[in-house]
């Protein structure tokens, strides 16, 4: 049998993904760049979703949906995705490059981790109406999709009774809808009880996204990230105790040269006592006009090179010792690759191909 495109340890490079980069929309919420078999986990950064026209039989009245019986123009997939995104471009994990998407809330509630560019941008959850005009907008195109991703920042932070009602919704208007997954911050888990967690467990929460980014509370007070490793902890032991999975990002880099050395030995012992679905890396990209970006023009954060990152990354992962299966993905090693494994299984295959990379970049670099 042969074995799948995420089953062995592999890097890739931009220019092998090309021929996949544009996708018409024919059985997703959202036609997504880089959607082949090699590429499904391959987005660099935040992924962005292109939403592409298509013909569609959905109908407005007066701006409510209504059915085919009532005289009202066809309204084009592109129409239907105007309504559903305020934005022309929406996030999401890359695990999430097949989820039906639907809008929830905007910003982050949290909103002052000094490198993160969504820090800018203003909080604010769509009232219950939008939503549900969403939702209805979306039943249209999800074309039988079982999983679906609420977007923002960080929309775990709504109240649970909210979620609740959002969720129902869904149930009614998607009834193809099985598992809903989301991001959440640390503190939007401590803060909900167990009971309002398993409930909304039992109305389809799945698994969601969560922002670790250091196990080294250094590095987590450095960027403001308004949470200890202690509370990240506590938060992925509730998701556990209520056996709901959980997906984990980490930024290489984040400690700048100072903290390098603990960034990568202590967020390695920290993933090391989890049990994700997934890690998900990332290069640290400094974004003009925020806390991070002055700290590095006064001279108060020292930014690793690629070659250095990459260094960085090869001791934490030499180090990582995974008790569960789960994916690994950097998709941005060295700002033109993208490295995938599984761990703990091909752990030596990642590292092996970890120390080729660095080694060229090192040759090239004459170092």
């Amino acid at each position: 049998m042969p074995t799948s495109a995420l089953d062995r340890a592999r890097v890739t490079c931009p220019s092998q993904r090309r021929a996949a980069l544009a996708m018409t929309l024919s059985r997703r919420a959202a036609a997504v760049s880089d959607l082949s078999a090699e590429g499904r986990l391959r987005n660099c950064q935040l992924s962005t979703v292109n939403c592409l026209l298509a013909s569609s039989p959905v109908f407005l009245y007066h701006g409510i949906i209504t059915n085919r019986q009532k005289e009202a123009a066809p309204m084009t997939r592109q129409e239907i995705f105007d309504l559903l995104y305020d934005d022309p471009e929406v996030y999401r994990p890359p695990f999430e490059a097949e989820s039906a998407l639907l809008e929830v809330t905007h910003g982050c509630s949290w909103g002052k981790c000094a490198f993160c560019d969504f820090a800018r941008d203003a909080y604010f959850h769509f009232d219950m109406e939008a939503i549900e005009n969403k939702i209805k907008l979306l039943s249209y195109v999800i074309d039988g999709n079982d999983r679906l991703y609420l977007l923002g920042c960080n929309p775990f932070c709504v109240p649970s009774g909210r979620l609740m009602r959002i969720f129902d919704l869904v149930h009614k208007h998607l009834p193809s809808v099985e598992s809903i997954s989301m991001y959440a911050r640390a503190d939007d888990i401590n803060r909900k009880s167990w009971s309002d967690i398993m409930a909304m467990k039992h109305e389809g929460l799945a698994d969601l996204h969560v922002g670790v980014e250091s196990g080294s509370d250094a590095v987590l007070r450095l960027h403001n990230k308004g949470e200890t490793s202690f509370d990240i902890a506590r938060a992925l032991d509730t998701l556990e105790s209520c056996e709901i999975g959980y997906n984990l990002t980490a930024i290489i880099g984040l400690g700048g040269r100072s903290l390098s050395d603990e960034h990568a030995v202590k967020t390695a012992a920290f993933l090391s006592r989890l049990r994700p679905i997934s890690i998900w890396c990332m290069n640290l990209k400094i974004w003009p006009d925020t806390p991070l970006y002055r700290m590095a023009e006064s001279g108060a954060f020292d930014q690793l090179t690629p070659l250095e990152s990459a260094r960085e990354e090869r001791k934490m992962l030499s180090l990582m010792e995974m008790e569960k299966e789960c994916y690994y993905v950097d998709s941005t090693l060295l700002n033109k690759y993208t490295l995938s494994a599984r761990l703990p299984s091909l752990k030596d295959s990642a590292l092996d191909n970890l120390d080729r990379l660095i080694a060229e970049e090192e040759a090239a670099e004459g170092n």
